[in-house]
């Protein structure tokens, strides 16, 4: 009987060695040191265009966001007394900036930062959530609906660089599709699928001001959400009269049906009057609100421009990851504006009328 258990334990080995054969992976002494790593130069240089180029922040956010998570989570110090951590928070928090930066693979990151495999996955898993906790209470990071004396400064923006258009938009409304892996269950599959993708997403919406910051975002739906479905809440602050008072509203495209005129659309081709002459007006106000709804465009090239991790599929399986990577961007993509400036396009153009 001993025998018998003993031959197939072998077979079963055996088998089991066949199916790892093909695997491939880094071992310890194809990682170099920390010390001598890439992201060990680039800390140490210190120079604004590779911080950017690198990590999407210069060296002073990056010094503002080391103090704010050291202040708030300690313990990524490794001073509760047990082993002390391979990555300081420095690197840790440059590994967090640089995933959400970069589409690499998990391998990348071990070569970068000199670290195993283990190594990269835990600390991604600690300071990403970490991150977004002291962002989501930093002002300068906040996604936050202006008050009506904001809303007026906004509104004068968007009028004084499109002054045809009618008063009061003070925003940009629109829809941010990401991709999702496919997953097994066919409930959960059904429900990311989204059929004018033909593939499986997830569903955002964001509003952005032209100060270039967003000030509303709904996330994490899934992609067989209409954009009209995922901004439930949305329509429900711009026809509140306490939040969102006449004269002001949100411009957005053909997506986001005309229910409220709290939120002019653009209109489709069959939409327009019979009446030639007033077609031809309708025509000429279409071209006008498309120029300025334009600016949304350039906030959803800042988002995924900036963070390229957005551009790789996310976890069907976990939805908590998936919110907080979402989320962080955009926390970030705000600071990034406040505090660095130029790197916004929205920005850049109606930096002509901001006060200063």
């Amino acid at each position: 009987m001993r025998a018998m258990q003993f031959i197939l334990f072998v077979m079963l080995m055996k088998r089991y060695r066949r199916g790892i054969r093909g695997r491939h992976y880094l071992t310890r002494p194809s990682i170099p040191l920390v010390c001598h790593s890439a992201a060990t130069i680039l800390l140490e240089e210190r120079d604004d265009r590779s911080f950017v180029n690198r990590m999407g922040v210069d060296v002073r956010l990056f010094d503002d966001l080391h103090e704010m998570l050291i202040q708030r989570f300690p313990d990524l110090c490794g001073r509760g007394g047990g082993r002390p951590k391979l990555l300081s928070t420095r690197m840790q928090l440059a590994l967090t900036l640089q995933f959400l930066r970069s589409r690499n693979d998990q391998s990348a990151f071990c070569q970068i930062f000199g670290a195993s495999p283990f190594t990269v996955s835990n600390t991604l898993s600690q300071v990403l959530p970490s991150l977004l906790r002291v962002l989501a209470r930093e002002p300068d990071a906040r996604i936050q609906y202006p008050d009506h004396d904001e809303m007026g400064e906004l509104a004068d923006l968007v009028s004084a660089n499109h002054p045809d258009i009618p008063y009061g938009i003070f925003g940009f409304i629109d829809g941010l599709v990401l991709p999702i892996l496919n997953n097994g269950d066919p409930v959960i599959q059904n429900a990311y699928y989204n059929g004018y993708k033909g593939t499986t997403t997830i569903t955002n919406i964001a509003v952005f001001a032209p100060d270039g910051t967003i000030i509303y975002a709904s996330i994490n739906h899934p992609g067989n959400y209409h954009d009209s479905r995922a901004a439930g809440a949305i329509y429900r602050l711009v026809n509140d009269v306490d939040f969102t008072p006449d004269p002001y509203k949100l411009l957005g495209d053909s997506a986001f049906p005309s229910v409220t005129q709290k939120i002019i659309t653009l209109k489709k081709r069959n939409q327009f009057s019979a009446d030639p002459n007033i077609r031809e007006d309708e025509k000429e106000m279409q071209s006008l609100l498309s120029s300025a709804r334009q600016t949304v465009e350039w906030g959803m090239r800042v988002i995924q421009g900036t963070f390229q991790r957005l551009h790789v599929p996310l976890k069907s399986w976990d939805t908590r990851y998936n919110y907080v990577v979402i989320r962080l961007c955009l926390h970030l993509c705000n600071i990034r504006t406040r505090r660095m400036g130029m790197f916004n396009q929205i920005l850049t153009v109606f930096s002509q009328h901001i006060d200063n």
